[in-house]
């Protein structure tokens, strides 16, 4: 899936694209790892990683019950999008063809979603009683994160002006209303059914409104090839049919009584409300503030979003639309799934009853308040919803005044500054103190690549001594290849100076290419496992510290007495 998505982000093969689809890469490889490990430590606990066996199995014991919950919080919360690790979304979006962002958006980070759904369901189960006291400490970690990416991706997407980056945004602030209600879940423990329904809710809300809102405007760019807000509007009178679904998908997204969002987001609320009752965690309290406050944040940027598409005076981007333009093929898709918005919104129970409730014997979590008997339509939510929406409205009618859209965030307020810089570092640092280890423990301080080849050419000794001609060429063809792509890294990490390592690179590809036998390479690369470069890991880039950091995860995997 990562590697499917990455060929989707760098589809259109220019400079923003390639930088997007690369962080994606290395943020999905580092997720993917992250995964790998929450695993291993799984299996290792449980002798299994069958879902339904695992409960009955794992000893989560000790620290490990928490390596395990953060290792795969990690890892899953990269393909969600889930703050702080969500840095690749907001580039992926807006670089992306406009079906592979509805795509990206309505159902892939919707999979990191589902593995955080199944590790607190079947890993860490609230059918264990032992495990409240995991359930806890995780159920309020992902309550505090989820406030804070709903919070952060609203309050980014208020000063955008590329419409995709508004939406890609959104898209983030919306993940943290889900993950507010799956931690709701699990700080209520098996009396958290109404977060875990109130989540999946959402998220299919969520797939319909946003999946809806990337394919107009994507129909949008189609008819004036701008994605900037402000070179639009007006377009209310060339584009009616376009508008009134933007309309749909839109009071969707607010929550407005009527549409799918009221429903979810209310459901949302009272599983946090629920999970502050259980003990009146102070914490919690403040996330469920945050909660309100974000919602009447998405009002405002949306209602900008509106505005400057479909209101006002036609710009440069919007005369280019000559005519009013209908086209069946282009409008179907989000006009379909406007309809499914306004039925999910007015009959509830037909998400509910098709979907959500079956999907239920699949929770581990039975008790406590059902969503079935909250009367979803009550003054109560509806004035709660109106209320949150007239803040949003009054707030962008000042905004609109004073002119504050337009203005950019201070560099050191954006989101490269505060967020992705110092994630940056403390990836290098933690990268950079995981090869050190490995550099201090194993083989008495003088690991170098001959080493590492060494113990990888053993994997394969059994084959090829088995393999003749042709085959056996190929092999070792395929082992000068890494044995020279690790003699680059050890060089790298040898030589402070580019010209020598360049110098000593050269020297090391002539004498690998002379090579003629599986014995000779053999021989060099046992010669040179005792050489004792010392390692400068601050000389490798980042490209070469995630290559580094794989391999080594590979070798410990393959050779565990290393």
């Amino acid at each position: 899936m990562s590697i499917t998505s990455y060929l989707l982000i760098v589809h259109n093969q220019d400079k923003e694209a390639l930088n997007a689809a690369k962080i994606y890469l290395y943020m999905a490889v580092i997720g993917g790892l992250a995964i790998l490990m929450g695993v291993f430590l799984v299996y290792n606990q449980a002798g299994t990683i069958v879902f339904t066996e695992i409960a009955d199995n794992i000893d989560l014991s000790g620290r490990v019950g928490y390596f395990i919950g953060f290792s795969l919080l990690l890892g899953f919360g990269v393909k969600a999008g889930m703050f702080p690790v969500h840095i690749w979304l907001p580039l992926a979006h807006p670089v992306a063809p406009t079906p592979a962002s509805a795509l990206l958006s309505g159902i892939m980070i919707k999979t990191g979603i589902y593995g955080i759904i199944v590790t607190f369901n079947y890993v860490i189960s609230p059918g264990v009683p032992a495990n409240q006291q995991l359930l806890e400490f995780f159920g309020q970690l992902i309550i505090v994160l989820g406030a804070i990416t709903m919070f952060i991706g609203a309050f980014l997407a208020v000063f955008q002006d590329n419409m995709k980056t508004i939406l890609a945004y959104s898209s983030v602030s919306q993940i943290g209303f889900i993950l507010t209600g799956i931690g709701s879940a699990a700080y209520l423990g098996m009396a958290g059914s109404i977060g875990m329904e109130s989540a999946m809710y959402h998220v299919i809300s969520h797939a319909l409104f946003k999946s809806s809102l990337f394919m107009i405007v994507g129909y949008i760019y189609l008819k004036t090839h701008d994605l900037n807000i402000y070179n639009h509007g007006g377009l209310w009178k060339k584009m009616p049919l376009t508008m009134g679904a933007f309309l749909t998908g839109m009071f969707g997204i607010i929550g407005l009584v009527g549409f799918n969002g009221f429903i979810s987001k209310n459901l949302l609320h009272e599983a946090i409300y629920e999970a502050y009752k259980l003990d009146y965690n102070i914490i919690i309290n403040y996330s469920e503030i945050i909660f309100t406050i974000t919602s009447s944040i998405t009002v405002l940027y949306f209602c900008k979003l509106f505005y400057y598409l479909f209101l006002g005076k036609e710009a440069k981007a919007s005369k280019r639309i000559n005519n009013k333009e209908y086209s069946l093929t282009g409008m179907l898709p989000f006009g379909i799934i406007s309809v499914l918005i306004l039925l999910t919104g007015i009959i509830p129970e037909s998400i509910y009853l098709r979907f959500v409730e079956l999907s239920g014997p699949g929770f581990n979590y039975s008790g406590g308040l059902n969503i079935l008997d909250i009367n979803i339509f009550s003054m109560y939510f509806i004035s709660a919803s109106f209320k949150a929406i007239g803040i949003g409205i009054i707030v962008f009618l000042m905004f609109k005044q004073f002119n504050i859209y337009k203005k950019s965030l201070p560099g050191k307020l954006s989101m490269q500054y505060l967020v992705f810089n110092p994630l940056y570092k403390i990836l290098i640092f933690v990268s950079e103190l995981l090869l050190l280890v490995f550099d201090r423990n194993t083989d008495i301080s003088k690991v170098n690549s001959p080493n590492i080849l060494f113990k990888i050419s053993g994997l394969f000794k059994n084959i090829i001594n088995k393999s003749e001609g042709e085959e056996n060429s190929r092999w070792l063809k395929f082992l000068k290849r890494i044995y020279l792509q690790l003699a680059k890294i050890n060089i790298i990490l040898g030589f402070r100076k580019e010209e020598t390592a360049k110098d000593r690179i050269e020297e090391a590809k002539k004498t690998i290419e002379n090579i003629n036998s599986f014995e000779d390479l053999t021989c060099y690369i046992y010669a040179g496992r005792y050489e004792g470069v010392f390692w400068d890991i601050k000389n490798l880039g980042f490209d070469l510290y995630l290559a580094l950091f794989v391999l080594v995860i590979l070798i410990i995997l393959l050779k565990p007495g290393l």
